[in-house]
């Protein structure tokens, strides 16, 4: 409703963190089924929610969170908008790289499948 009436999908939480709400529904915690979670990040992307914001703590875009996380689905959702899959404040951020050290392998194949290089490549 709050989108509805004109709220900003892509304000940020404080200057020093700079995470969105794509950032956010990726790391909610509390009773939230995945389908929820995804049905949520649809709702704000439907609002125009920019899935290029980097925070600065991670240095990474919501894709990198989702990639760092293991949220497969949302992963396949942000990339079906068009999420850049190397996008990243630093090159350690890069959603590639965080789905390989944190050991998401189907995350991984999705993304290289769709372009996503990792440090070196």
């Amino acid at each position: 409703m709050l989108l509805d009436h004109g709220v900003d999908p892509n304000v940020a939480s404080g200057p020093d963190q700079n995470l969105t709400m794509l950032h956010t529904v990726v790391s909610r915690n509390g009773p939230i089924s995945e389908s929820e979670r995804v049905a949520h990040a649809a709702m704000l992307l439907d609002k125009g929610a920019d899935l290029r914001a980097i925070d600065r703590n991670l240095q990474s875009t919501p894709l990198g969170w989702a990639s760092r996380w293991g949220k497969t689905e949302l992963v396949g959702l942000y990339l079906d908008h068009d999420a850049d899959p190397n996008l990243a404040g630093e090159p350690w951020a890069k959603p590639l790289v965080w789905a390989e050290k944190y050991g998401h392998g189907d995350i991984s194949a999705v993304l290289r499948g769709r372009g996503a290089t990792g440090i070196s490549d």
